[in-house]
């Protein structure tokens, strides 16, 4: 259900997180925000949330309907919530929206579209490596 891939270099130290399930329901939302929840306690944690049902986001306290959040499927730096809960001042998240649907068939003719966002986080370690543990919440 979840699979973990070590830091790559000393200039990207995050452990990346994915989880993922063939079916909804299996829980793997609940996971994602327990196990960044904890993290955060004593390290910097981003979740992304890749799931366009974005209940990764919901549940850590983002309110997706308001509009004014930039999505995952934008893949901008600055779309990240920073704390977006109070007590959890190391935990970060990249939303999701509904609009994600749309970006699942636009990838799915892409030769690498399995690699995309591990070269997206390469691309962009100086950003990523501020963080130590990166949790990835998948559609199913």
């Amino acid at each position: 259900m979840a699979k973990a891939k070590a830091p790559t270099s000393q200039k990207n130290p995050a452990w990346v997180v994915t989880v993922g399930a063939m079916k909804g329901g299996a829980g793997k939302t609940m996971v994602v925000d327990n196990i960044a929840g904890c993290l955060a306690e004593r390290y910097k944690v981003l979740v992304v949330d890749a799931d366009p049902q974005a209940n990764a986001s919901k549940g850590l306290g983002i309110d997706i309907a308001g509009g004014s959040i930039a999505p995952v499927r934008e893949l901008l730096l600055d779309a990240v919530i920073r704390a977006p809960l109070r007590d959890l001042p190391n935990l970060d998240v990249m939303p999701s929206s509904i609009l994600l649907f749309k970006t699942e068939f636009e990838l799915a003719a892409k030769g690498e579209r399995i690699r995309l966002l591990g070269y997206y986080l390469q691309d962009n370690s100086e950003f990523f490596g501020r963080y130590d543990y990166i949790i990835i919440d998948t559609n199913p």
